[in-house]
């Protein structure tokens, strides 16, 4: 079942995510590298070690582009093929309510649903501005969720409503930055 967002007066037209420990539990750097397989659904590295979504993450990308909000990657790597292979393999299955066939249920790859990608060893200002002049909004109608500290600060200092991810992307994590993102919209067109 899709996450409704009724009750927020505001939506973010771009919401943007980290990769490490945002979206997945690992760092991309840290992997023993390629070739990345897909087994059974699922990414592995050169060794065997699995990549996989934190589990609420496909149902938030979903609700995401149901509601016409587009997606964006931010990530500060030094392992730039890496995650782009990662990226291109993912697959992020569909949820439940979804009426496909069963061999369509992991047809969308994390590429296939994102609109923007941002991928080099730099500040996360620079990827939001160029995540921002790529898809053609202000920097206000962008809500971002990292699991580091210095880039939401970072990032706040630009007015862009930041979530500090503690443990994973999840539906709770969601729900606190949309509630945030209404308020600082709020307190903007005060």
């Amino acid at each position: 079942m899709a996450l409704e967002f009724e009750g927020f007066k505001f939506l973010p037209k771009v919401v943007v995510f980290d990769l490490d420990y945002t979206l997945w539990p690992l760092y991309v750097d840290c992997l023993s590298g390629p070739p990345f397989r897909i087994v059974n659904h699922v990414v592995t590295d050169r060794s065997g070690q699995r990549i996989k979504f934190y589990k609420d993450v496909p149902l938030i990308l979903h609700s995401l582009k149901r509601n016409d909000i587009k997606i964006a990657l931010a990530s500060r790597t030094g392992a730039i093929s890496w995650a782009e292979q990662i990226i291109q393999l993912i697959p992020v299955p569909l949820i439940q309510e979804d009426e496909v066939p069963k061999s369509e249920i992991y047809s969308k790859t994390l590429k296939n649903i994102v609109d923007a990608v941002e991928i080099y060893p730099t500040s996360k200002i620079r990827h939001i501005k160029q995540i921002a002049k790529r898809l053609d909004c202000h920097l206000n109608d962008i809500l971002f969720f990292d699991d580091e500290y210095r880039n939401i600060r970072d990032l706040k200092s630009l007015g862009i409503t930041s979530i500090l991810v503690d443990d994973g992307m999840t539906v709770k994590v969601l729900h606190e930055g949309l509630r945030q993102y209404n308020k600082d919209l709020k307190d903007y067109y005060s």
